[in-house]
């Protein structure tokens, strides 16, 4: 097995709350991905939806990972005002949010 050294996930899981629509979920992943254009810090993002047929998701429906080059840069993303007033939309359409950052560790097969 082998890690990047510096390279870290940043990763959400969502709750939504029931009240917010279908379309306010596509407008916020639109304003998320915009994010990218406007802090130089994130390397890559993407996005998805639960479909897992194991029913364990406990209400999470949708799943956010940005890759940055080190945990500098993602603090320097947590500061960035952008996300701050990002952040701000996000919390307040939703019920959880599960936050992790991780250095993403190869098994080589």
């Amino acid at each position: 097995m082998e890690g990047n050294k510096e390279e870290v996930k940043h990763i959400l899981v969502v709750k939504f709350k029931p009240e917010t629509s279908e379309e306010r979920v596509e407008e916020l992943i639109k304003e998320f991905s915009k994010l990218t254009d406007e802090i130089k810090t994130i390397k890559h993002f993407i996005w998805g939806k639960d479909e897992s047929t194991a029913n364990l998701h406990q209400g999470n429906t949708h799943v956010f990972q940005l890759t940055f080059q080190s945990m500098d840069d993602v603090n320097a993303y947590i500061a960035h005002p952008a996300h701050m007033a990002f952040a701000q939309q996000l919390l307040g359409a939703t019920d959880s949010i599960i936050l992790m950052d991780y250095k993403p560790i190869t098994v080589n097969l």
